[in-house]
């Protein structure tokens, strides 16, 4: 979903939200969101890094089941689409 939300707004990324939503600056420690933005993309840029070598890896690929390269393929792009949101977010509150 795209939606324009005011600037200095912080929006929510998670999976429950129906539609987006947004917290005027004047309610919000914009400091701590974008703190709190900044580590859990921190967090998920690691986590694609691995997933993204341990697909790359083509031994891994070749002989684990086919059904667990899948699920890793699947939790890679889910990984890469939340840190994207979350990116968004933080670029909304301002680096």
């Amino acid at each position: 979903m795209d939606a324009t939300f005011p600037p200095g707004s912080a929006t929510s990324s998670t999976v429950w939200a129906v539609s987006g939503m947004f917290v005027p600056e004047q309610a919000l420690d914009v400091n701590a969101e974008r703190d709190r933005l900044k580590k859990e993309i921190a967090k998920l840029s690691k986590d694609i890094e691995v997933f993204s070598k341990k697909l790359s890896n083509k031994n891994f690929v070749e002989k684990a089941p086919k059904d667990v390269v899948e699920k890793d393929t699947a939790k890679l792009e889910e990984f890469k689409t939340k840190c994207a949101k979350l990116e968004q977010s933080l670029a909304t509150l301002g680096k």
